[in-house]
């Protein structure tokens, strides 16, 4: 895992702002966002935990997510936590 992964990551389970490169973690009003090029791709409020690849299935965008989830593709088929993922807005449970 890179550094800005892990530094964000960190950032954004602790609900601390966080601005590094491309990637930036924002608190406000009891929800933190993970945030790539300025897209939206982690969301954690008092309903839990929603992911998405903010339509970008690009290398960097599966690294920051796979600080918080399991994010890969097996056969060229984009897969989060072990199952088949179209990168849509998704609830972890």
């Amino acid at each position: 895992m890179r550094k800005i992964t892990q530094l964000a990551t960190t950032a954004f389970i602790n609900n601390t702002p966080f601005n590094l490169s491309n990637t930036q973690v924002t608190h406000k009003d009891g929800v933190t966002c993970l945030k790539l090029y300025g897209h939206i791709i982690a969301i954690k409020d008092k309903d839990g935990l929603r992911v998405t690849t903010a339509g970008y299935d690009t290398v960097t965008t599966k690294e920051r997510l796979s600080g918080l989830v399991t994010v890969q593709h097996i056969k060229k088929v984009l897969h989060l936590n072990d199952e088949v993922w179209d990168g849509s807005l998704t609830k972890i449970a």
